[in-house]
């Protein structure tokens, strides 16, 4: 099969969780089929560093004039027209099978090159996000209900434009298809369980760690609602107990709770997996985000065991007692925390189960093969992925 992927940037440095997942999924894809990658911005210098076939070509000029409605989606979702003349001259180019458009800003071109069959890998569900955000939220309500309007139009307007949606979770795959009749799959996201790999070192047993990006807002209010609401808990019955706060980039916000109640900040750090190889457990106090949250898949992969919210477990192979420890009230969140401070065999159960889980459900090559079958799914009559 002759694929043509391609996306706004390139998928280098591996520092987001978009760049992972378009880097392991392609780099597999491509050992299997013939793929071309292509985008239109990005470090010229950087396409060597992919290990599949990579052109970085800028935009035409484009001189046409959307309607109104098309005009503001365009533009307020970071799109643009010109990409569609620009894949034309791509697919004239490569002749490809089928395209993969990655991310919404390829969807302006797949809806203008409807002659080649397409599936669009759209990871996260952007409407499913803003109507959580208008539900959470209860200041900015006018603000974020605008946002919930245009993103259902552009959940409208878009809907036809591949011939299968992919996403990282069923939940973000049913939220779209509301608006199509099109394939709409989940294909929940890997973890390279070779890098992330635990290691033989001894962990503190009062030592706890988050690890995410730390300008990302759904991880800043994470770590705002644990440091405030769950913490102090933890600490009056285990003052001893250290907190790292591991990510790029933190903010104030984030910053502010360094030195404060056993909390430390290690902000862009070269590597994480020190930190998690330290961590007695791993907190995923999610609130708010959709998709699949790659920190869970890490520490599973690092044998590292973990209290999550039950909103964190979208999309995982999550058994709940067996491989993952979950809560959502700050007490209740504490109390599991604490429990596994406190019990090496239940720390054991987690680390080794969670361990299999990663290898057994959450690998790059699954993860790859299943999108290949959605692709080759996209070029005949539909039908369900399993």
């Amino acid at each position: 099969m002759r694929i043509l992927a391609f996306k706004r940037t390139l998928p280098w440095p591996l520092s987001s969780g978009q760049h992972l997942t378009t880097y392991h999924v392609l780099s597999r894809l491509a050992k299997v089929h013939e793929l071309m990658f292509a985008c239109w911005d990005g470090d010229p210098a950087n396409p060597a560093r992919l290990p599949f076939k990579t052109v970085l070509r800028t935009l035409p000029q484009d001189h046409t004039a959307p309607g109104k409605v098309d005009k503001y989606l365009i533009e307020h979702y970071g799109m643009n027209a010109a990409t569609i003349p620009w894949l034309r001259s791509l697919i004239d180019e490569f002749h490809p099978d089928v395209l993969l458009g990655i991310d919404y800003q390829t969807l302006v071109a797949l809806d203008g090159n409807p002659d080649i069959p397409g599936a669009c890998y759209l990871i996260d569900n952007r409407w499913l996000q803003e109507v959580e955000r208008l539900r959470r939220e209860k200041t900015r309500q006018w603000a974020n209900l605008k946002s919930v309007v245009w993103s259902y139009i552009l959940h409208r307007r878009y809907a036809q434009a591949a011939d299968a949606y992919i996403f990282v979770t069923d939940r973000d795959a049913a939220a779209l298809g509301r608006f199509t009749d099109r394939e709409c799959v989940g294909v929940p996201n890997g973890v390279d369980t070779e890098y992330f790999h635990p290691s033989a070192l001894d962990r503190s047993s009062a030592s706890v760690a988050f690890v995410g990006s730390l300008s990302f807002p759904p991880n800043v209010a994470a770590v705002g609602w644990f440091c405030r609401e769950v913490w102090p808990i933890v600490r009056r019955s285990q003052p001893a107990a250290r907190l790292m706060l591991v990510g790029k980039k933190p903010v104030e916000e984030v910053l502010a709770w360094h030195g404060r109640d056993g909390i430390r900040v290690a902000g862009d750090v070269p590597d994480v997996r020190p930190y998690l190889d330290w961590a007695a457990a791993a907190v995923v106090p999610m609130r708010s985000g959709g998709g699949i949250k790659n920190k869970v898949l890490e520490a599973w992969a690092m044998a590292v065991p973990i209290v999550a919210t039950s909103m964190s477990l979208h999309g995982l192979a999550a058994e709940v007692g067996q491989n993952i420890l979950t809560a959502d009230e700050p007490v209740d969140f504490a109390r599991q925390v604490l429990r596994l401070l406190a019990d090496p065999e239940l720390r054991a159960r987690l680390s080794e189960r969670g361990r299999e889980t990663a290898v057994r459900e959450h690998s790059w090559d699954r993860t790859a093969e299943r999108i290949g079958q959605c692709l080759m799914a996209a070029q005949r009559p539909l039908v369900a992925v399993s």
